[in-house]
């Protein structure tokens, strides 16, 4: 009986902003739950990973505010979104393939989500490593609230009206590695 869970704490390297060409480092946390077993014989998660499994998905976009981003002179002010939903993934060997879906509960009232696939290797029982392809999308209220122009801004903003329609987000590749010291500490990056 017990419960099994990680707690840690990493550093992303991301646009200041979305759309930003300006880079920044922010920290996040990293919670991952496990498994738990009562004595009872009832167990949730655990086993070998492999198959399909559900999990909740949550997000948080920190506010945008033009007077902290000189490109953004006249534009008003994201407030902070927190996204709520779930995920679902399926292992077979070394292939998984997932998806999420989230609504946001503050700051926009849009729907948003990714997919992806990866492929990891073990080199040996410590190190892991994977790689694979993701895909963003959003719904167009989503869009509008982050990179939709209004005729106000517009007036006040070196940007003319623009009316974002949803659809694809983001595209790209993800690798990470995971070292695992011993069954207590372990250290991801990517």
């Amino acid at each position: 009986p017990g419960i099994g869970f990680e707690l840690g704490l990493g550093g992303l390297v991301a646009p200041s902003y979305e759309g930003s060409s300006r880079y920044m480092l922010s920290p996040y946390p990293i919670i991952s739950f496990n498994y738990l077993k009562l004595e009872n014989g009832f167990s949730l998660g655990g086993g070998d990973g492999q198959g399909l499994s559900f999990s909740p998905s949550f997000s948080y976009n920190g506010q945008r505010n033009a007077s902290d981003e000189p490109a953004l002179a006249g534009m008003n002010t994201v407030e902070a979104a927190v996204e709520l939903g779930a995920g679902l993934k399926y292992t077979a060997g070394p292939i998984s393939v997932f998806g999420a879906l989230r609504y946001g509960v503050t700051g926009h009232n849009a729907v948003v989500g990714e997919i992806g696939a990866d492929y990891a290797i073990k080199p040996n029982e410590a190190l892991t490593l994977s790689v694979g392809p993701r895909l963003s999308f959003a719904s167009s209220g989503y869009m509008n609230t982050y990179f939709g122009v209004t005729a106000a801004e517009s007036v006040t903003s070196s940007f003319a009206a623009y009316n974002a329609g949803g659809g694809i987000k983001s595209a790209g590749i993800a690798a990470s590695a995971r070292y695992d010291f011993n069954e207590n500490w372990a250290g991801e990056a990517g």
